[in-house]
């Protein structure tokens, strides 16, 4: 669905029930890092290297594995490099274990790039086969990301800590901001132009309760989706971690 934001901006609504929808983490380790840095946000986690995935091959390879059931693909993650391979900012839990521990200067650890990162509290997105939910992190315990309930996750700011807006005010651009409403479905805003805090009152007025999250954004945001092809390409090219949203069988 798309919406349509002050100043001429826009951006389209996205909306998966978890019973109807599997989330995929779509990444690649890069096998040739012999040994990975220590993680900075989840106890005894390494931060390994991801390998940089075109965002067309990543869309075909998920094609190729699940064929009609695909339904769409977003750029996720914050990463720290451009370069071929990468460590990924924050924690993220795939299939019920947690693969990355991440190392971002931006968070609450000591002494962070900016001191006021010094206390955010970060956020994790977790779900499973009946409900997406947005809690706190707790980056000295690994809490949520250590609930059984939940076999996948990802740890992220919300949109009001996301670097663009702590360090630059919110400026005029693209973003992908998540929520989560009541009954525990899971809505995606791609905004192509506008400031983050009008997205946020797009996915409130959309029935998001609580926190409402941000993923990479800027030259990285994505989005394809099986009705409308791709509505926002990549302009980076390649990236370490998309989800990919397909129905559930």
């Amino acid at each position: 669905m798309a919406v349509a934001l002050p100043n001429d901006g826009t951006a389209r609504l996205s909306t998966f029930s978890m019973p109807d929808t599997v989330i995929d983490h779509i990444l690649r380790w890069d096998d040739t890092v012999v040994s990975a840095k220590q993680g900075d946000y989840y106890p005894d986690s390494p931060s390994p290297a991801f390998q940089q995935l075109d965002a067309e091959q990543a869309l075909l390879a998920f094609q190729e594995s699940f064929g009609d059931k695909v339904k769409a693909l977003i750029n996720c993650s914050f990463f720290e490099r451009y370069d071929p391979v990468t460590e990924l900012s924050f924690p993220i839990k795939r299939a019920g274990k947690v693969i990355t521990g991440g190392s971002s200067p931006y968070g609450p650890r000591s002494n962070p790039a900016d001191p006021r990162y010094a206390s955010v509290v970060l956020k994790a997105l977790v779900w499973n086969d009946k409900i997406a939910k947005v809690l706190d992190y707790d980056h000295r315990t690994g809490t949520p990301l250590n609930d059984d309930n939940f076999e996948n996750g990802l740890v992220t700011y919300r949109y009001e800590d996301h670097p663009a807006n702590i360090l630059a005010g919110d400026p005029v651009g693209q973003y992908q901001l998540l929520g989560v409403r009541q009954d525990g479905t899971l809505l995606v805003l791609t905004i192509t132009k506008g400031r983050m805090a009008e997205g946020g009152v797009v996915l409130k007025d959309s029935g998001a309760i609580g926190s409402i999250l941000t993923v990479d954004g800027g030259p990285s945001t994505h989005l394809w989706t099986k009705t409308n092809g791709i509505v926002i390409a990549t302009k980076s090219v390649s990236l370490p971690h998309y989800l990919g949203f397909r129905a559930r069988a």
